[in-house]
């Protein structure tokens, strides 16, 4: 059978309760490891009156237009954009962390507001953004939300509160990309943290100039 000929992804989900061969095609599908980015974008907690939600409004637009360059600058491609997560693939993880870090600068380096909790740097006054990377097993249905545990886990490492300003990387994430491009670092999180999660995870630091 030509590629041309191939049954598309949404043909086997059709068939696969019935059809032992598509059933297997669509494992295969869903074995394809991904390297994922999700970032979490989302206002200060003390703003909440009408006014202060318009500007709100404006700069999670803003922060959502200095997210998407880096995703594609650096092969990535965004798969799902929720309230205020976007979810984001790429071909390699060094790809997915580069674009992570370059999203976040874009974010950072805005207007002077107050440190983040980790001290890496100010983020805008009314703004935080949290990112979480995993690499794993995946399965991208067009149309729909990507399913898999990595997914999972990135999720919950853009949203987890204790690190709120922070890149978060689970540890098989961290280990694949090999040697940390000069001024990126990374340290693994404290016990707590982890078993708040449920998995053990690095935090990233930048210094690059």
């Amino acid at each position: 059978m030509s590629t041309a000929d191939a049954p598309g992804l949404d043909e086997l989900i059709a068939r696969a309760p019935t059809d032992p061969a598509a059933a297997a095609a669509l494992r295969q599908h869903a074995r394809a490891p991904v390297a994922l980015v999700a970032l979490d974008i989302h206002p200060a907690a003390h703003h909440g009156d009408d006014a202060d939600l318009v500007e709100v409004l404006t700069a999670l637009r803003a922060a959502d237009a200095a997210i998407r360059p880096s995703v594609a600058e650096h092969g990535g491609r965004v798969l799902q954009r929720v309230t205020h997560t976007l979810l984001a693939r790429f071909p390699d993880p060094r790809s997915a962390l580069l674009a992570a870090l370059d999203a976040r600068r874009r974010i950072v380096d805005g207007p002077p507001g107050r440190a983040d909790s980790d001290g890496s740097g100010p983020t805008p006054d009314r703004i935080h953004v949290s990112i979480g990377l995993d690499l794993g097993p995946t399965l991208i249905v067009p149309g729909e939300g990507p399913l898999g545990r990595a997914v999972d886990r990135a999720l919950a490492l853009a949203r987890e509160a204790a690190g709120c300003g922070a890149v978060r990387a689970t540890t098989g994430f961290w280990r694949a990309t090999g040697t940390p491009p000069a001024g990126v670092g990374g340290f693994a999180a404290p016990e707590a943290r982890c078993e708040a999660v449920g998995f053990p995870f690095v935090v990233v630091s930048d210094y690059r100039s």
